[in-house]
Formats: C-alpha cells, structure tokens, sequence
C-alpha cells in the first residue's frame, strides 16, 4: 500500500503536514519530523516582527473548536529564516509568507525561498484577525500579488484561501491563480468570525471539528474546476476525515487543532494505520485510487 503522494512536484512520504502556527517554529519543525510528518510548514512570517494581538489570542470554545486570534505574531522573516539554518530537516519545509502590502509579501517570500530547507512558498493572504480585509477576496491585489511574486521567485509556491461559501466567486479565484505560477492551493484557513469574550467582541478564526464539512466543500469545489494540487485543511479529527479530504480531491492534509489535544506524536500513525486499513478494505493500492473513484 502506498501513502506517497506530491505537492508541486515535491514527494512526500504520506499526505501529512502540520498547519502554519502549530508547532511551527523551526525548534518544533524537528517535532514534525520525529512526529513522522512527510513535511512541516513554519509559521507565517512577516517583513518585521509583530506582536500580534493582546490576549486572550486562543480559547476552546468545546472540544475540538477553538478560535484564535494571535494576528501573525512572529519574530519577522529574516529572524526565522536565520533560526531555520540552525537545524538539518529530513523532510521538505514550506515557508508561510504574510504581509499587509504587495512588496512585503514578495520581500519574505524571497527571504523564505533563500532557505536551503525550504521547499515550498505558502503564500497565506487569508489570515481572519488582523486588522483590514481579508486580501484572498480581493481580485484585485490578488492578481497583482501573483504577477510579483511569479517575476521574482524560483522556487514552487501554494496559495491559501479563507473558506469560501459562494463557490463562484472561489473558482473566479482560482481561475486568478492558475494564471499564475502557483502549483498548488490550501484550502482552507480558519474561518472569520465575530464573537464575545468576556464582554469583549474580538475578530476570530474558527477551527476545528467545525471546520470541516465546509472546508471539505472548498477542497471538492475547487477540485471540480482545477488541476492545481490541493492541500486540505480544517477539522480533522481522525482517520476518516483524512479520508474524506482524500476522497474529496486533497492530495495532502494539513491539521492543526488536533495537535493542541496533546496527540502530535501518534496522529500520524494513528491516520496512517486508519487509512491503509480503508485502502486493503476496498482493494485500494495508492492514494490516487481512491481520489479518483469520487
């Protein structure tokens, strides 16, 4: 049984990934490696460091849905890329690059590409808590964003989307994107949500198992429309949802909830013996098997 897939022509050894901003520092990369992960992805990095926002910036709201609100906290790109030279990984690394302005996304892409360990931009205009528009809606700057970075970069590079629930306006994105030099999307980020705390309303990113049936959605929307690779992202929980991100045009899956509950060192197995025991079930000898039989 084979569990390899590719991600913009990257192999990876299963479909397993953490998301941007779990384990993520190039410290805990290390973790992702041992975890048995076939890549890790760092956290979104910015052109300076940001503090992000005051707490509270993360609550379970029940188990297995949290919101976060940590606004890109990170100690600027320059910063990351010099700590990630500091460890040798074993498995691909994808860069996350944020910004606020065009040339600020393209300025840490190329920073993140001029790491020997970094394999893949994550570009990442869909962050819900910060403070302006969300960029991915914005066709506009989208288009002008994608034409910069395909003139000034040399390595593969993804796009992430926020999650989309008017799926024309998601494949008018995404006929945007493959007219650039993207390979793959990521589908999808947290979902924007206004919310009480204490008192307090604050913009947040939902996560979590309440995440899912809506970015399976995103994932089989766009896999209806494109040939861009997919990375799935939101609200697995378990084997089967790993599956079903499969199933549904994923050819790799990204988690992040999940690995605040305290199982980041047995998901990976956990996913992998739930996924081959579906595989021998129904006679299924790779990945690509079961994706195309939707």
């Amino acid at each position: 049984m084979d569990l390899s897939t590719k991600i913009a022509g990257i192999e990876l050894k299963n479909p397993f990934m953490n998301g941007s901003g779990v384990l993520s520092s190039p410290k805990y990369l290390k973790e992702i490696e041992e975890f048995g992960f076939a890549a890790g992805v760092t956290k979104s990095a910015t052109k300076e460091p940001q503090t992000g926002n005051a707490p509270p910036t993360i609550i379970d709201i029940s188990p297995g849905i949290t919101l976060n609100r940590v606004g890109l906290s990170n100690p600027g790109v320059d910063s990351l890329v010099k700590e990630l030279s500091g460890y040798t990984y074993k498995i691909p690394i994808i860069g996350s690059a944020a910004g606020y302005l065009i040339e600020e996304y393209v300025y840490v892409a190329k920073v993140l590409e001029s790491s020997l360990a970094v394999k893949l931009i994550e570009i990442n205009p869909a962050c819900p808590n910060i403070n302006g528009d969300i960029a991915c809606f914005d066709k506009e700057f989208l288009e002008k964003l994608l034409d910069k970075l395909d003139n000034e970069l040399s390595k593969p590079y993804s796009v992430k989307l926020a999650p989309f629930t008017n799926f024309r306006e998601l494949r008018e994105i995404i006929r945007i994107i493959e007219k650039s030099k993207a390979q793959a999307l990521v589908l999808t980020n947290t979902l924007p949500v206004r919310m009480d705390h204490q008192g307090i309303m604050y913009n947040w990113g939902q996560s979590g198992k309440s995440l899912l049936g809506l970015s399976l959605r995103n994932v089989y929307e766009a896999s209806q429309c494109t040939d861009l690779d997919i990375i799935g992202c939101g609200g697995v929980g378990g084997p089967k949802d790993a599956i079903e991100y499969i199933r549904n045009g994923a050819k790799a899956i990204q988690m992040a909830t999940i690995l605040n509950q305290g199982l980041g060192e047995k998901i990976v197995k956990i996913l992998e013996n739930g996924i081959l025991n579906y595989m021998i079930k129904n006679d299924y000898k790779s990945l690509e098997d079961f994706r195309e039989s939707k």
